[in-house]
């Protein structure tokens, strides 16, 4: 494996484990704010969650597997991207068409849910920026 694709693994493996931990808190601060009224709140975001992951994993898969094509053609990147895409988009109206579906899951939860992974990828860049070094006023 090359050093990128040694720091695209290393990337992926702490979006992952990041949005573990945010799934485990939000879930634990549901628990305690909506038991047991609320619980299908905390099971939708349970469920966006875990698209959201999903969804990650595979865009991040055949991004790698795109990338360690020999001879890339633009016919075969456009259909890889476009493949990437509708799976995404389906993954995430399966979701929301079972939230909705389903009296136990929340619609509103897995809507949040569905974007915890984008959250933690934000999160995680502005949490690491660091301003450039001031200029003196000379």
């Amino acid at each position: 494996m090359t050093p990128d694709g040694i720091e695209f693994s290393r990337y992926r493996r702490m979006v992952i484990t990041r949005s573990l931990a945010v799934a485990a808190v939000g879930a634990a601060v549901g628990l305690w704010a909506w038991y047991p009224d609320g619980m299908s709140k905390v099971y939708g975001f349970l469920l966006g969650a875990a698209v959201s992951m999903l969804k990650f994993l595979w865009s991040s898969w055949r991004t790698a597997r795109a990338l360690n094509r020999v001879a890339p053609t633009k016919k075969g990147a456009a259909v890889s991207s476009a493949t990437t895409y509708l799976a995404n988009y389906a993954a995430i109206a399966a979701a929301l068409l079972s939230a909705s579906l389903v009296p136990q899951i929340d619609f509103w939860g897995t809507a949040v849910g569905v974007f915890l992974v984008n959250g933690v990828i934000i999160g995680s860049e502005a949490l690491s920026y660091t301003w450039p070094p001031a200029r003196s006023q000379e």
